[in-house]
């Protein structure tokens, strides 16, 4: 079952949260989708994980393209060119092996570049466009393993975009098998970018832990509900509890990343298997309840830990 916002808000008020003004709710409700941001992505939970897969491009190379010099234009002739290639690579060997990048799909003939093309004026050329650049997951949170259909594993590449870009214009080849993967996103879209692009169509199969759904909807409207589940709301409860338990409600996360709350944080999540007996150091709440429980499941610890 869900949590909706509104019992969390009651909950907080409840437990410390004081300014129950129109105001003072709304901003109640951002400290508890905050709260669920930072629990869902400061580990990788089991109930977060998920499998998709990722379909690469061969470059695109139909028809011939003409291209003037100091112009961002390219006019094709007997290309069928596709919105998907915008943000995609363009490439010509005739000019010196340069890469440019598209910015804009106008129809089927008419593309842009994002920088003036260096070359000379020609026309009938033959060309390639790359696809480096996929959409990812709206809900991505944390990397997880990517694979190719026969066991091949692609590097996670932790660089930024700006490398990225670098390290694509120094080794401008194609393969039949990439080997990095980039996550980047860009105005608000999330994407995957391939190195070195792929010379073939190729599947890529791989898991990633979603980041958990934001609340705000409609200026977060009490009934949304919580995608956290409902046997870890006894960790969420004493999380928001702890934090609420400074004068600035732990604006600065030095409370959320005290050593306590790592600590009940890195025992649910020991907790989630195998389901071996965890020793579990806990404050005591309004039953009386102390320190040191074994737990063979994962109930009796939130059952301990609301208040």
């Amino acid at each position: 079952m869900a949590t909706a916002l509104s019992s969390l808000v009651t909950y907080c008020q409840k437990n410390g949260w004081l300014d129950q003004t129109t105001a003072g709710v709304l901003q109640c409700k951002i400290f508890i989708d905050t709260t669920i941001q930072l629990l869902g992505l400061c580990r990788r939970w089991k109930f977060f994980e998920k499998e998709a897969w990722l379909n690469l491009t061969a470059p695109y190379t139909t028809g011939t393209v003409a291209m003037t010099i100091a112009s961002t234009g390219l006019v094709g002739t007997g290309t069928t060119w596709a919105a998907g290639m915008a943000g995609q690579e363009y490439y010509t060997a005739e000019d010196s092996g340069r890469i440019y990048r598209i910015t804009t799909f106008t129809d089927t003939t008419h593309l842009t570049l994002a920088s003036a093309y260096l070359g000379s004026t020609a026309s009938g050329k033959t060309y390639s466009i790359r696809y480096v650049r996929y959409a990812a997951p709206t809900d991505w949170g944390q990397e997880g393993a990517f694979f190719f259909q026969d066991g091949r594993e692609i590097n996670w590449s932790v660089m930024t975009l700006d490398e990225f870009l670098k390290k694509r214009m120094m080794h401008r080849a194609t393969s039949a098998y990439p080997t990095d993967i980039l996550f980047a996103e860009i105005a608000g879209t999330k994407y995957f970018f391939i190195h070195p692009p792929p010379s073939a169509a190729k599947q890529v199969t791989y898991n990633y832990w979603k980041a958990p759904d934001s609340l705000s909807g409609t200026s977060y409207a009490d009934a949304n509900t919580t995608d956290w589940p409902d046997r870890y709301l006894g960790l969420l409860h004493a999380v928001l509890k702890e934090r609420m338990a400074t004068d600035d409600s732990d604006a600065g996360l030095a409370v959320f990343y005290s050593r306590k709350v790592q600590d009940w944080i890195d025992a649910v999540f020991r907790g989630q298997g195998p389901y071996k007996p965890v020793p579990v150091s806990l404050p005591g709440d309004d039953r009386g309840l102390g320190s040191g429980l074994p737990i063979g499941s994962l109930g009796a610890f939130f059952n301990v830990l609301e208040t």
